[in-house]
């Protein structure tokens, strides 16, 4: 048995030594497409609504701004539009492929 356990030994820890890289490999990987995709999701999808948002935002008469910003609607509109851009995102890029 010890010579058994001798002759596999190496090829064992080795074994197990690529399937430690292979793990990490793939957790790295995984983590630079996440980053990725929050990255173009900012830059090139969330900026320019933020933009927009806030250019009609000012272009609002003030009377109806005050009652706006007083009900919350603002923040709704936030949380809402939040939540369907993050599950568009969600779709186009981390949807399984057929």
């Amino acid at each position: 048995m010890p010579i058994l356990l001798a002759a596999l030994g190496p090829f064992l820890l080795a074994l197990l030594r690529w399937l430690l890289l292979a793990k990490l490999a793939s957790f790295v990987a995984r983590m630079f497409v996440t980053l990725g995709i929050a990255y173009v999701s900012y830059e090139y999808l969330i900026e320019p609504l933020v933009d927009k948002v806030k250019d009609a935002w000012n272009g609002m008469p003030s009377d109806i701004a005050v009652w706006v910003s007083a009900f919350g609607v603002d923040r709704c509109v936030s949380i809402i539009l939040s939540g369907y851009l993050l599950y568009g995102v969600k779709r186009l890029f981390l949807s399984k492929r057929d």
